[in-house]
């Protein structure tokens, strides 16, 4: 991917509004329609956190999973990190993954102060320690490159300087709302996932985590920028990126955002793209069933869908409101202000059929 980017801070919208998972969608008032934002900054703290986690230097017996690549090359990050990992994202669990990896102890692996720092943020929505986790994470990044045995070990620096440069920018524009300032940060975060991809391709390597983040991005400007194509972005996330649970979680998001610029203008094609982010959706279900943030996922697509005009569909939005339903009955699991959000749009979704 070319990473020389338009220095426009229109391409990155930071504007903060309510999280939701993954860049899930926040409401319209005005229109009582549901609206899908380039990447909130509270959101983007923590897929920019998690997709930057996973360590990359050569794997040896004493180090355990590595969720990105099980036991293909696996990376040095322990057993702890990888539950504190998947609870967060495979089990939508927040809490227990804050138990876990506020367990660890090891102060030169810059993942441990990544992962603490999106947790902290989603559950306290505090940044009182964002200078403490930015330093923390970004000397031990230095580190890796300075003291590199492998291209893993450089390539997993720049990611997580990468990680660092964007949790400074995120929590400084939240305290100020500086756009330019911000729109430079994200410039410094893109130049160190160049130096990234550079290593990648001069070492011959296809790097899943690497790819993971790239994917997301890919998707995000190929969604939202006029004359991309989402088809191109997808099928290299697919093929080269990995954890497939958060691979079709991504690909999900992108069709349902797809879906809803389409909406009413086109409804069949809006139609098919609402079906293909239920088929990815579902296939994350098949691995974690019991997340509620993927059940809120879900229950978007569903409320969208079954919303258009001349094919709504009463039964689409019963299943909605009843997975919106059970994602509140782990509330306690999610992000601070999730739950407030699935609540506002359950009434949405109740008011739609109520019309019907």
């Amino acid at each position: 991917m070319d990473w020389n980017l338009p220095r426009d801070d229109r391409v990155f919208d930071l504007t903060p509004i309510t999280p939701a998972p993954l860049t899930l969608s926040t409401h319209s008032r005005a229109n009582n329609t549901m609206t899908f934002p380039r990447f909130p900054s509270q959101r983007l703290l923590s897929l920019g956190a998690a997709t930057l986690l996973a360590t990359l230097s050569w794997g040896t017996a004493a180090w355990a999973g590595d969720p990105f690549r099980g036991n293909d090359n696996p990376s040095n990050i322990s057993d702890q990190t990888e539950d504190a990992f998947e609870a967060m994202f495979k089990e939508g669990d927040y809490p227990r993954a804050q138990q876990i990896i506020d367990r660890v102890r090891n102060d030169s692996d810059p993942l441990v102060p990544a992962l603490q720092a999106a947790l902290a943020y989603n559950l306290d929505g505090q940044i009182q320690d964002n200078n403490n986790y930015v330093e923390r994470t970004r000397n031990a990044a230095q580190s890796l490159i300075d003291n590199a045995g492998s291209p893993q070990d450089e390539l997993r620096g720049n990611l997580y300087l990468a990680a660092a440069a964007f949790m400074e920018g995120a929590y400084n524009f939240k305290a100020d709302e500086d756009y330019v300032a911000a729109a430079l940060k994200v410039q410094e975060v893109l130049g160190h996932l160049r130096q990234a991809e550079r290593v990648e391709s001069e070492a011959g390597l296809t790097d899943p985590e690497l790819n993971l983040l790239k994917g997301y991005i890919e998707l995000l400007l190929a969604v939202n920028l006029p004359l991309s194509n989402p088809n191109n972005a997808i099928a290299n996330f697919k093929d080269k990126a990995a954890p497939k649970y958060l691979v079709d979680r991504g690909i999900a998001i992108a069709y349902r955002d797809l879906g809803n610029k389409a909406g009413n203008n086109d409804v069949g094609k809006a139609s098919e793209f609402y079906e293909l982010a239920e088929s990815h959706i579902d296939d994350v279900l098949g691995v974690a069933p019991n997340n509620p943030e993927i059940k809120y996922l879900k229950a978007q697509i569903l409320h969208e869908w079954g919303k258009l005009s001349g094919q709504e569909n009463k039964d689409m939005l019963e299943e909605a409101i009843e997975l919106f339903e059970a994602a509140l009955e782990e509330d306690e699991q999610l992000p601070i202000e999730t739950p407030a959000q699935i609540r506002h749009e359950l009434r949405i979704a109740q008011a739609a059929i109520a019309q019907m």
